[in-house]
């Protein structure tokens, strides 16, 4: 991984007219994970792999943000923002565990695409897709 590293940097600097440093070089051999998680709770090969997940959890969390507007609502009222946000939140969910039912199989699957599909007056009360 370090040296796959010390290429790209490589690249990058050769695209830029420069060469990088020798202490750039060094720090790609390092890997940093910076957490409020204790250590007793979380060993260094599980913060690894949580690394490695965190880019699909970006991405889900952004479409649940795009598609189910997660983040926005229709009152100030503290108790039915609360309200709104679990009942998307909940139909989220479900969805999300109906399309992973549903094109876990496909190898050409999208997740994103199939929350996109929908039926026919299957449109919530602002026009997307829940």
């Amino acid at each position: 991984m370090a040296e796959l590293r010390r290429q790209r940097i490589r690249k990058a600097a050769q695209a830029h007219g420069r060469e990088p440093s020798a202490e750039v070089l060094d720090l790609a051999s390092w890997t940093m994970v910076v957490t409020n998680v204790p250590r007793a709770r979380l060993s260094l090969p599980e913060a690894l792999v949580l690394l490695r997940l965190r880019w699909q959890v970006e991405r889900l969390f952004r479409l649940w943000k795009e598609q189910g507007q997660i983040d926005e609502w229709r009152t100030k009222n503290p108790w039915r923002i609360l309200c709104e946000f679990y009942g998307k939140l909940t139909a989220m969910l479900i969805q999300q565990w109906l399309i992973e039912e549903g094109c876990w199989q496909d190898p050409w699957r999208s997740l994103v695409k199939a929350a996109e599909a929908r039926a026919p007056g299957s449109q919530s009360y602002h026009g997307r897709f829940v």
